[in-house]
């Protein structure tokens, strides 16, 4: 399949959240960071898993360290201000399918982690938000398709509420949405390591059910359904039981899309998430809130200047 171009520049944008954290965003790092800062992003993400899941239990997409995987990864690193320590990471994917006989560029949403005693109001949210609307705006703010592979109703339910006509989604029959299922299907063919699903996972395209999808390098992430964290819309956590089997593995690969209006108000929820964290802060006596950012431009190695 031919591929799209790589950008001639790579975005990385630094942004301070208040007075305690930094959120460090770096596009398609392999194409331009020098070894040295590879191998300490690498440290830094590592750091964070098994601090999460367990030491060595999560070595797959960017974890594995493979050739290729910064390339095409977008990732979000949450670091203390303080001391440098990393708390946090979001490592998206900008990937190429084939649909139609034509290359479209979407967004997947890896792997989210955050060390447990720092998950507080906000943070999640700009794990999760800023690099997508960074993705969204490097788009030139045109529709821009996004996937999600989780069996957690809490992340399955953010994504639904968070993007537009999305699929699988409680109410919504999945089998009717032909978009949807080719971008699903192409995702599953040409891009399953990405999101450490194994050759044995089968994926059923009427209900966009990943069967044994923890084959490839996410075992450590399998949990039963009493260990997964909830949504606060029962309605989610009924169809997560309902169409998942958890003691086999399963997962939902969700589809939708972030256009304008959608991003928009991802941008409202995530200034109102930080705001609130900053007001608690400030009754604490911690310093005012503030949110300055540095940009860099980068340019990818062997790229025509």
């Amino acid at each position: 399949m031919r591929r799209l171009p790589h950008p001639p520049r790579c975005v990385q944008l630094d942004v301070r959240i208040g007075r305690s954290h930094q959120l460090h965003l770096f596009e398609r790092p392999g194409l331009w960071m020098e070894a040295g800062e590879r191998d300490a992003l690498l440290a830094d993400l590592r750091t964070v898993a098994d601090r999460c899941a367990g030491p060595d239990v999560l070595r797959y997409g960017v974890l594995s360290g493979a050739p290729g995987m910064l390339e095409r990864a977008l990732i979000a690193l949450l670091v203390r201000r303080d001391s440098g320590e990393p708390i946090g990471f979001n490592a998206m994917f900008l990937l190429d399918v084939e649909l139609g006989g034509r290359c479209q560029r979407i967004l997947h949403t890896g792997l989210s982690m955050l060390v447990p005693r720092h998950r507080r109001a906000g943070l999640s949210l700009a794990l999760y938000g800023a690099p997508a609307l960074l993705a969204f705006a490097r788009n030139r703010f045109r529709r821009l398709w996004v996937t999600n592979v989780s069996q957690v109703p809490a992340a399955i339910g953010m994504f639904a509420h968070n993007l537009h006509d999305v699929v699988p989604a409680p109410g919504v029959r999945p089998a009717l949405r032909i978009p949807h299922r080719d971008i699903a299907t192409a995702l599953m063919a040409e891009h399953r390591a990405v999101f450490g699903v194994g050759a044995d996972a089968v994926f059923d395209p009427e209900r966009f059910v990943i069967r044994n999808a923890y084959t490839g390098g996410s075992d450590g992430l399998k949990k039963p359904f009493s260990a997964c964290a909830a949504h606060r819309d029962s309605t989610v956590n009924h169809y997560c039981q309902e169409h998942l089997d958890y003691e086999r593995g399963d997962d939902f690969l969700q589809v939708g899309s972030l256009s304008l209006p959608r991003a928009g108000l991802l941008s409202l929820r995530l200034l109102r998430g930080l705001l609130r964290r900053a007001h608690r802060s400030a009754r604490r006596g911690v310093a005012p809130f503030s949110l300055p950012a540095v940009a860099r431009v980068h340019r990818p190695s062997g790229v025509a200047r």
